[in-house]
């Protein structure tokens, strides 16, 4: 049985063979991070003719790719925590100065001579599940901040408004996406806001006559911030519905539109927009796979919207947003010329086709 104690880096690894009393049996390679450097050792490693155990430490996203290579190739593996390997380093009574020829060695020593090297036997299945719950770790903390920030924000805007409706809930999410503060409320009056689903009657009641006293302090910085909490964290995501309603809000007869084309989003390529689609007897155009091209157009329409239009502009609503970009897309497609167009409007060269 021969022990192998690899290095592991960014870009390059290096790594020794001992055998089962300590004594070096291969010089310290070095290998680059690479599919041709994973297969040098592999090939080392076979000339040997012995059965290897291979020990590394457990250094985080760099040692994954070797680790899937080497148990692909059968071998078995162990990870040892750097603080290990720096506790035995110190029992060596070695120099501190690092060298990685030293730390291959070191860590291969370790493996010879841990009698309870089965307890870091690496398991492929238990890193997968670690980058999963980390993962999901991850998401509940941004979660959480985010829901911090929802409630700091709607206790300034609207403090009264838990005595109407619960905080995080999807009505509520529902309303205040709608009318993001109490005189937004106030001004749609009972009827819109029965408009919103799960939304009671005692619901509306109560959140009109709380927000026509509330001491709530309201500001478009601050509701743009509200709006932007929701839709960033509270489950406000490019859906079917919302294309729908995007689709829906096209200001003249969807007989009209003869083509509907996409990227690949399954916010776009689903059984829902098919049926709408299918109804209006509109023409469905995916943009294909790896063809990006497909998309030119538009990608070069939204530059041009954000360099002629956004970056040139303040606005202090969304409402003023909403008007401005209006007018906007009216002087587009009326009176702006289009180099692609033969230098006519888009209108203009509807009319001459």
């Amino acid at each position: 049985m021969l022990y192998v104690g690899i290095d592991v880096a960014k870009n390059k690894h290096e790594f020794t063979v001992l055998d089962g009393t300590g004594k070096q049996v291969l010089k310290t390679i070095t290998f680059t991070n690479r599919k041709q450097g994973f297969e040098l050792l592999h090939n080392t490693l076979k000339q040997l003719a012995q059965d290897c155990l291979i020990a590394m430490e457990d250094t985080g996203h760099y040692t994954l790719n070797l680790l899937k290579c080497l148990h692909e190739k059968a071998y078995q593996v162990y990870t040892y925590n750097p603080l290990l390997i720096k506790e035995f380093t110190k029992s060596l009574s070695l120099r501190k100065t690092k060298t990685d020829k030293k730390d291959a060695r070191v860590i291969a020593l370790k493996l010879v001579t841990d009698p309870n090297r089965e307890l870091f036997k690496h398991d492929d299945k238990q890193e997968k599940l670690k980058i999963l719950t980390r993962h999901v770790s991850r998401l509940k903390r941004h979660q959480t901040d985010w829901k911090v920030q929802y409630t700091k924000c709607l206790d300034i805007l609207f403090p009264d408004c838990h005595q109407a409706v619960t905080k995080h809930s999807g009505y509520s999410y529902e309303l205040l996406k709608a009318f993001p503060a109490p005189e937004k409320m106030i001004e749609a009056g009972f009827e819109k806001l029965m408009d919103i689903k799960r939304l009671t009657v005692k619901h509306a009641q109560d959140i009109l006559e709380l927000a026509s006293n509330t001491i709530g302090t309201t500001s478009p910085a601050r509701e743009f911030e509200l709006l932007q909490i929701i839709g960033l964290s509270l489950g406000w995501h490019k859906t079917a519905d919302l294309v729908k309603e995007a689709i829906q809000s096209i200001p003249y007869a969807l007989t009209k539109v003869k083509l509907f084309h996409s990227d690949r989003g399954k916010e776009f390529d689903n059984a829902l927009i098919d049926e709408m689609l299918e109804a209006f007897s509109i023409t469905r155009s995916l943009s294909q796979a790896g063809c990006p091209y497909d998309n030119a157009v538009a990608e070069s329409t939204y530059r041009s919207f954000k360099l002629e239009f956004i970056n040139q502009e303040n606005f202090r609503s969304l409402e003023e947003l909403t008007l401005k970009t209006k007018h906007y897309v009216h002087w587009w497609n009326h009176h702006r010329i289009h180099s692609t167009l033969n230098y006519q409007t888009p209108m203009t060269k509807r009319a001459i086709i």
